[in-house]
């Protein structure tokens, strides 16, 4: 369940969306309350989304400390 937290922003934005395409099917372009809540909802969406990116970047490079350096691929070299 943990690794589907990352995608929790992108959900919120398709919900504010979808909820905004609902809103102007029915005629309801004029009600401030959907808009501004499916605005917000768009918005928290996508600070979400930066946010569980950055943290689940952080996890991912975290691996990176001084003992699993030396088994780096990257600073191998080949002798040949």
């Amino acid at each position: 369940m943990a690794k589907y937290i990352q995608y929790a922003g992108l959900a919120l934005v398709l919900i504010g969306a979808i909820i905004l395409i609902t809103g102007s099917f029915m005629g309801w372009q004029n009600n401030n309350t959907l808009n501004l809540s499916s605005l917000s909802v768009i918005i928290i969406g996508i600070i979400t989304y930066i946010v569980a990116g950055k943290v689940f970047y952080e996890e991912i490079t975290a691996d990176n400390t001084p003992e699993n350096k030396e088994n780096d691929p990257e600073k191998t070299q080949l002798v040949g």
